[in-house]
């Protein structure tokens, strides 16, 4: 990282700013694909939780989740350095209960990556590894 100088004058007193600069490294989000979200048999339980079969994976795979409120619900996938690789669900209202939704992440590099559910007040993230 490298910072850059600039001086504003001002009619009272002269001040200087030392602000960081961020260069662009090459790194373009992958967009990863999800089809829809459906509803499943079962209790919610207490809580948010998270679950991926199978995992590790080749191509595609199943996400679940529970909620035991009524909430909006973000869904995304981070690369190991906690990029942002998509967003599978932003902010969409879901009524307490289970879900499924398959996640093609036949897009993404071989390795591992975070998913993480998110609510207004509540978050958890589950680890996941893509196979070649």
């Amino acid at each position: 990282m490298r910072f850059a100088s600039t001086s504003f004058p001002s009619d009272a007193v002269p001040y200087d700013c030392l602000y960081p600069v961020t260069e662009f490294a090459g790194w373009i989000p992958t967009p990863v694909a999800a089809k829809s979200v459906r509803r499943i048999d079962g209790e919610a339980g207490n809580g948010l939780r998270i679950s991926t079969q199978p995992n590790p994976f080749t191509g595609k795979t199943e996400l679940r989740f529970s909620i035991s409120r009524n909430e909006h619900v973000t869904l995304r996938v981070y690369d190991a350095m906690e990029r942002e690789a998509g967003a599978l669900i932003e902010k969409q209202f879901y009524e307490s209960g289970r879900y499924a939704i398959e996640f093609d992440g036949s897009t993404l590099k071989p390795g591992t990556y975070l998913v993480e559910l998110k609510t207004l007040n509540d978050r958890v993230v589950e680890k996941i590894v893509v196979k070649r």
